[in-house]
């Protein structure tokens, strides 16, 4: 519940003032990382191609079924667009494989889990995850903000991959097992960096913040709190 009214001061509340800005800026982007280290908690340890088949025509009927609902706001934005019939084409195809606006979950979810399928066995696991997040962090700062720029960092390879596999790892090693002062002590440790970091951006004038460096590290000790 709390993730999901986390979810919604990020499109409600404009981030006026340092409150308003750390709340939608900061703090309430741990909610979408949540979401992905929970698939990626519940996702078999060792995957076979049944589990991934499985999981990919849930959760791909379930987008279809979203896309379905949201039609009428989706033709209604694409019929905006100054376009000639192949661009409507395109443009229709982009929206289905992006998502329409906040729909962009799925495509990422869906592609994150078939990525993690494919990659879980690999030795560098771990190393490939964060330097893919890593990736997408930077490119948050340097590209300019716009309809398409977000599709560089926030998508299935930069966002949703890495937090599936960060998901997995807590499973893998135990860590909700972890005993409660040490766990409380880190998401502390790790909401007073994520303060800071929104703190520092907002002091730089940064409104994209999608990718945090600490976002993904409070939204796990969150989880392993409240499985445990």
């Amino acid at each position: 519940i709390l993730m999901a009214i986390f979810v919604i001061s990020i499109h409600t509340i404009s981030p006026d003032g340092t409150i308003n800005y750390l709340l939608t800026q900061s703090m309430a982007r741990i909610a979408v990382p949540f979401f992905f280290i929970a698939a990626g908690y519940y996702s078999p340890s060792n995957p076979m191609s049944s589990d991934i088949k499985k999981n990919f025509f849930r959760l791909t009927c379930l987008y279809i079924a979203w896309c379905i609902f949201y039609l009428p706001f989706e033709i209604s934005d694409i019929a905006m667009k100054p376009l000639s019939a192949s661009g409507y084409a395109l443009e229709s195809l982009y929206i289905l494989v992006k998502g329409w606006r906040h729909l962009w979950f799925m495509p990422a979810l869906i592609i994150g889990m078939v990525i993690y399928y494919f990659l879980h066995a690999h030795k560098r696991l771990y190393l490939i995850a964060l330097s893919l997040y890593l990736i997408g962090f930077i490119l948050q700062l340097r590209i300019e903000h716009g309809e398409y720029s977000i599709l560089f960092y926030r998508n299935f390879l930069t966002f949703g991959f890495p937090q599936i596999v960060l998901g997995a790892a807590l499973k893998q090693y135990r860590l909700p097992s972890m005993t409660v002062y040490p766990r409380v002590s880190l998401l502390l440790f790790f909401t007073g960096m994520l303060c800071a970091e929104g703190c520092i951006r907002l002091k730089l004038g940064i409104y994209d913040n999608d990718l945090l460096l600490f976002a993904p590290l409070v939204a796990a000790f969150i989880f392993m709190t409240a499985l445990g």
